[in-house]
């Protein structure tokens, strides 16, 4: 059995679904691919939550009670004391400022997940910074974007030239909420603000809308 120590930075839609997701699954997910989660701290921009045996969908209040506050360097320095080995940082982020943190959160063992869209956004100097950590400290970096309601855009696209084809353009209207948005606008005798409450009702709007 291999056991997977997970550090999730970030609690918001996306970050807290995929909490719920791996209490929910993680028998299946065990049983399928002989890997064992271990969900050891779940961070927000703020306050930090240390729990490696998250088996209930109560967590958040948990974290409301015991967070604590915390730097990157000192949860880094937590799992290196604790934990050896098949480190994953998560990032659940929007956050420009918090991918500056991957080059030391590789340095330290960690692959990365990351569903922040700034990870490779940035200028091309971080970009080959993050690809040099990577190759030196023989990590891992999977990343996807989250346009269309969770569409696998980047896994399409790699699964498509990884078979020998060649991408001559990409189109569409790659939002979620602006899919909902204008379909349901032009079917229903709706109003386009309610058309847009109603899409933020079923979660397809960003948070600060």
């Amino acid at each position: 059995m291999k056991q997977l120590n997970i550090l999730l930075f970030g609690i918001g839609q996306i970050g807290s679904a995929l909490v719920n997701k791996l209490i929910d699954r993680r028998e299946e997910i065990y049983k399928a691919k002989n890997i064992q989660f271990n969900l050891v701290a779940i961070a927000n921009s703020k306050f930090v939550f240390w729990n490696s045996n998250v088996e209930k969908r109560e967590w958040f209040a948990d974290l409301e009670n015991y967070k604590a506050p915390y730097s990157v360097a000192e949860i880094i320095e937590k799992f290196k004391n604790e934990y050896a080995e098949n480190l994953l940082a998560i990032d659940a982020t929007a956050d420009e400022a918090f991918v500056r943190n991957y080059p030391l959160l590789i340095e330290n063992g960690f692959h990365i997940v990351s569903a922040n869209k700034h990870a490779n956004a940035l200028n091309i100097e971080f970009y080959n910074q993050i690809r040099f950590y990577l190759n030196k400290y023989n990590r891992k970096f999977h990343y996807e974007t989250h346009v269309g309601g969770g569409l696998p855009v980047l896994e399409t696209i790699r699964g498509l030239q990884d078979t020998g084809d060649t991408i001559t353009k990409v189109k569409g209207v790659f939002s979620g909420s602006l899919s909902y948005i204008f379909n349901t606008f032009s079917q229903a005798d709706i109003s386009f603000s309610e058309a847009i409450k109603e899409a933020q009702k079923q979660g397809l709007t960003e948070p600060d809308v």
